[in-house]
């Protein structure tokens, strides 16, 4: 996965290639579940585990209470300012993105790293952690910019193993995305 993402950083100069790279990749996925017979991977990998009951709606309050403070925080000690609405950009930036990468890293790369070290749930949060932020911003290595998307796969890593909930990873993702507009 990795080889291929840095391939197309370097060669791909459309705007949205990392969102059809994660989509081929996905439907590769789901292709090669389908053909072993393995259809519940596939909902677990999409949507994880529903949330019941009233202490997982609790884990999910505080966690989405936990993005949007952590993206405040983040704002103010890295000066961010907010992107110019656009249409477009922010179901790209607060839709798709979200969507697609928390099904990638947490769903796909989270949950079978969790899948083959069961015991150590973090190691995993710290693999997937460096995968994410390796995919996103490979033309720079700003401090601020590897430290911003460490703490924000940190955050829906440690989600994903509390609750095992995709859907709940991207709504913190895109809650946390829509603030740039804020």
């Amino acid at each position: 996965y990795l080889p291929v993402h840095h391939f197309v950083a370097q060669t791909v100069q459309y705007e949205n290639a990392f969102i059809c790279l994660r989509l081929a990749f996905l439907v590769c996925f789901v292709a090669v579940l389908l053909a072993r017979g393995e259809s519940t991977q596939i909902r677990d990998a999409f949507i994880g585990r529903w949330l019941h009951g009233r202490r997982d709606w609790i884990v999910a309050f505080v966690y989405i209470l936990l993005a949007v403070a952590l993206r405040e925080a983040v704002s103010h000690a890295f000066h961010y300012r907010k992107e110019a609405f656009s249409p477009t950009t922010y179901v790209m930036m607060a839709v798709a993105a979200p969507l697609n990468e928390e099904i990638v890293f947490r769903g796909v790369f989270l949950g079978a790293l969790m899948a083959s070290a069961p015991r150590h749930p973090w190691a995993g949060v710290l693999v997937s952690t460096a995968i994410f932020v390796t995919c996103h911003d490979l033309t720079q290595s700003h401090f601020d910019t590897w430290t911003v998307l460490s703490v924000q796969s940190l955050l829906y890593g440690a989600c994903y193993i509390n609750t095992r909930c995709v859907l709940l990873c991207v709504v913190c993702h895109g809650l946390w995305n829509s603030l740039w507009f804020i």
